[in-house]
């Protein structure tokens, strides 16, 4: 047997050599895969290629043999070809033929293939890319073991927050120290890296299919090692009427997120400031409009949809549906069923459709907060999840805005200055702040001018991007 110097260890000799590659490989190097040796994970993978394409290739091989021998005589029949000099026209003829569907039957897998074997090679690169960048970032102070120098050397995921996604694609969002590298795996197969910033990372969408997804997130020293890892289970489908019933009233508050919600039931007197607002400073929220609301004011409904805002559903006529009003419990009042939530529900979701030609949100919101288990079923039988607001056991825990109220000799009322300096501080708690919040205001009020809630919008807006709050619609809050 043959001896040479191992290709990756130039000071080793070795004599067995890598069954793709045919490099010499020590000890060290050899991988046992498929019943054989390679020098790499990278010339294994070539291997099963070529090994695919051989299996792929030799049933059709098999197949046309056959054909070839019944249609070449019949050919050089309808040709007219007798002589011998014409069967060998004939034959090229032929061969032409079968290129053309072997090309065609080839042509996908391969494409495919090339497909996947060039987006392996990208996220290779930007590997190595990264890993250069991580020897050479001035914000990476390293340490001897090759964790970063502060206080948050762990990985935590933030997003998605539920194990549970109904769109096919998912962003994958955590918590690193800078200096880190970070890789998705699934099925031992890189699907994409990236680098921290501040103490974050946001990965690529990445694709899902139906059902369990299993995947494993990284953080890699700079040789390569993980330092530690993070299993993730997500189920991608439709989502199940148990899951629709669940009310939501807060999302994570591992997330520096809010989500600014209006309702829109009768009155319109303050939809157009409000939207202005929301335009000049780019942002587009979820609105639950009530059926009543939709046909008296269309263009208003249709500017909601051209202006990208998620608009749910907030029931026809806005009814009361328990029977807190009266004795603050929450059974069903005797003229509520399934059939009339249904009802309420579904007319308001149609005329919807007809004003604006779109669909509404799969999201509504009882009316007066008014909601149980049994009446967030029935809604979940027609595929929409209850959307609440973030409430406490005082004004100073609740993110609802009390905007609706216009009488000033209320204990519930609240100026608007004190609406806004209320959630600003909420902002600056120390535990959670507003992580996860879902604030409650409404597109119309009986304020009096000069008091309505829209003139401190947007010092609100400004001061939660200011404390780096992310200001999101309830379905990017859900994920």
């Amino acid at each position: 047997m043959s001896t040479g110097f191992c290709k990756n260890h130039p000071d080793l000799s070795a004599r067995r050599r890598c069954f793709t590659c045919a490099g010499f490989i020590c000890t060290q190097c050899q991988l046992l895969r498929s019943r054989h040796y390679f020098c790499s994970e990278r010339c294994h993978r070539r291997f099963l290629l070529r090994e695919s394409l051989r299996s792929f290739f030799k049933p059709i091989a098999e197949t046309l043999q056959p054909v070839w021998r019944w249609m070449l005589p019949w050919l050089v029949e309808k040709a007219g070809l007798r002589k011998p000099r014409s069967l060998g026209k004939a034959l090229k003829f032929y061969d032409l033929i079968i290129s053309v569907v072997a090309i065609v039957l080839l042509a996908s897998p391969l494409i495919g293939i090339a497909l996947l074997w060039r987006e392996n090679r990208q996220l290779q690169n930007r590997l190595v890319h990264l890993e250069q960048l991580w020897k050479t970032a001035p914000t990476a102070k390293k340490s001897s073991n090759g964790l970063a120098n502060n206080n948050h050397a762990f990985l935590k995921v933030t997003k998605p927050a539920t194990a549970m996604v109904t769109s096919n694609q998912m962003t994958i969002e955590g918590e690193a120290p800078d200096g880190h590298i970070i890789s998705l795996v699934q099925d031992d197969w890189v699907r994409a890296v990236t680098l921290p910033r501040e103490g974050r990372f946001a990965l690529p969408p990445i694709k899902l299919k139906p059902g369990q997804n299993q995947f494993v997130v990284q953080a890699l020293g700079h040789d390569g090692k993980p330092l530690a890892l993070q299993n993730i289970t997500i189920t991608s489908g439709p989502p199940t009427a148990n899951y629709l019933a669940n009310d939501l009233s807060r999302g994570s508050i591992e997330r520096k997120q809010v989500a600014l919600t209006f309702d829109g039931g009768s009155t319109d007197n303050a939809a157009l400031p409000i939207l202005d607002i929301l335009k000049e400073n780019n942002l587009q929220v979820t609105i639950f409009l009530t059926g009543g609301f939709i046909q008296k004011f269309p263009e208003i409904t249709k500017r909601l949809v051209q202006e990208g805002h998620e608009v749910g559903n907030h029931t026809w006529n806005h009814p009361h549906l328990t029977t807190y009003a009266a004795d603050k419990q929450n059974a069903a009042l005797p003229n509520v069923t399934r059939e009339f939530l249904h009802d309420q529900l579904l007319r308001t979701a149609k005329l919807f459709e007809e004003v604006t030609g779109s669909r509404m949100a799969p999201f509504w919101r009882a009316p007066y907060g008014e909601h149980n288990a049994e009446i967030r079923q029935w809604a979940a039988e027609l595929g929409y999840r209850h959307v609440g607001w973030t409430k406490g056991h005082s004004w100073q825990e609740s993110m609802d805005t009390m905007d609706w109220v216009a009488d000033t000799t209320s204990k519930a009322y609240r100026p608007a200055e004190e609406i806004l300096a209320h959630l600003l501080s909420m902002a600056d708690e120390e535990t959670s702040g507003l992580n996860g919040g879902i604030v409650l205001t409404h597109l119309g009020s009986h304020r009096q001018d000069g008091d309505h809630f829209y003139t401190v919008l947007p010092r609100l807006i400004g001061g939660l991007r200011e404390k780096n709050y992310a200001l999101v619609k309830i379905s990017e809050l859900a994920e």
